[in-house]
């Protein structure tokens, strides 16, 4: 098993974020196939209540060079969905992903919060566990995952910025 935490300051403030950032599918649509030019990004659902929002989206991530040792697992390239859970009266989201192989090895989830940090910018903090259940290639696969996520974070929170700071 390998954790993470990722933090980034957003140039708005708390509900700017829910709203316009994280569970808005015209910014993610755009961030996933324009910015971090994954091959695919589709909402499956979306659907708000009183309590709470829940979104499930298919995805597709680029192509990206792998150890051989991981090459042989996705040979017809890496899909995955992805079911978010976001509690409005908590303000945490909740992220289960699940890949499209080795469902039965493979869990990756994830909690995200976003707290004031100023009238205008907020902290954003996405906590992930992945476990891999695979003799020889689990710590391996781990790393990687937990790598490749925080790189999509990273750009994803530095593209948000300047979407945010241009006003558009």
């Amino acid at each position: 098993m390998a954790e993470a935490r990722v933090e980034h300051v957003y140039d708005c403030d708390v509900d700017t974020f829910w709203n316009k950032i994280a569970l808005n599918v015209d910014f993610n649509r755009k961030l996933y196939l324009e910015h971090l030019e994954f091959q695919s990004w589709d909402q499956l659902s979306f659907e708000e209540t009183e309590n709470e929002i829940r979104r499930s989206v298919d995805v597709a991530p680029p192509a990206v060079d792998l150890p051989t040792v991981l090459k042989k697992l996705v040979k017809g390239g890496i899909r995955y969905r992805q079911d978010d859970v976001f509690d409005k009266s908590t303000g945490k989201m909740s992220t289960q992903i699940t890949p499209d192989v080795a469902t039965d090895r493979i869990s990756i989830t994830g909690e995200t919060v976003a707290t004031p940090e100023s009238d205008d910018r907020c902290r954003r903090v996405f906590t992930m566990t992945v476990k891999v259940k695979m003799i020889g290639v689990s710590g391996i696969a781990e790393k990687r995952i937990l790598s490749e996520m925080r790189r999509g974070y990273d750009a994803g929170a530095e593209y948000a910025n300047s979407i945010l700071r241009s006003g558009a």
